[in-house]
């Protein structure tokens, strides 16, 4: 009878112990399961991350690419600037050049320009062909045989040939010279004629020393 009750009371230790366990372990069990949710959570998150990272390497890496090729590019219009730069100096350089030598052919344009010093004849027309005034400077001399000899020039211009307007005049006529020097000043407009006509009695007769044309 007292090993049944010890039996009985050992028995029922046991199973109030092991319900107690129970209701001890049971929580720790759960909050285990818990945290083992937790650390696969979190390794996915960290793989995620990783994954994010690796990403985000990869797009560093083509961005530097990208930024290399930029710099390239920036190195290359860099060269190109420079080289024309450098052929625009050049230009500018010619440009210059060149506005001063026209500068200077304007300038010696606004010069008398000596153009020959031609044989002139008597009685003959000549047209200023040019695009600019010309200036014909004749000179010579006339001489008298007899006393009532005449030795004259005269000249002529105008827009047709032969020309018709009188211009100049000089030589001996009257009186007791017998030589006379002279000089007949002509100032042609461009396309016109001009001539020098001569007109003598008996011998007397004029001759022309010097001819000098200057277009203006």
């Amino acid at each position: 009878m007292l090993s049944a009750i010890l039996i009985s009371t050992i028995f029922g230790a046991a199973i109030g112990f092991g319900a107690s366990y129970l209701m001890l372990f049971s929580p720790i069990q759960n909050l285990q399961d818990e945290l083992l949710r937790a650390q696969s959570d979190m390794n996915s998150e960290i793989d995620d991350i990783k994954t994010d990272l690796s990403k985000a390497t990869d797009n560093i890496s083509d961005a530097s690419s990208e930024i290399d090729g930029v710099k390239a590019d920036v190195t290359s219009l860099q060269t190109d600037l420079s080289s024309a730069y450098t052929i625009m100096t050049s230009l500018q350089s010619s440009l210059s050049s060149v506005q001063s030598d026209c500068a200077r052919a304007l300038a010696l344009l606004d010069r008398p320009i000596l153009v020959s010093r031609p044989s002139y004849a008597f009685n003959t027309t000549y047209q200023n062909t040019s695009n600019r005034t010309l200036v014909v400077v004749i000179s010579g001399s006339s001489t008298r045989v007899n006393l009532d000899e005449q030795a004259t020039v005269w000249g002529l211009i105008g827009d047709t040939d032969p020309p018709l307007m009188d211009y100049a005049y000089a030589g001996l006529v009257s009186g007791a010279v017998l030589e006379v020097g002279w000089a007949l000043v002509f100032v042609v407009p461009p396309q016109w004629y001009y001539r020098l006509n001569e007109g003598f009695d008996g011998a007397s007769y004029s001759t022309i020393i010097d001819v000098t044309e200057f277009l203006v």
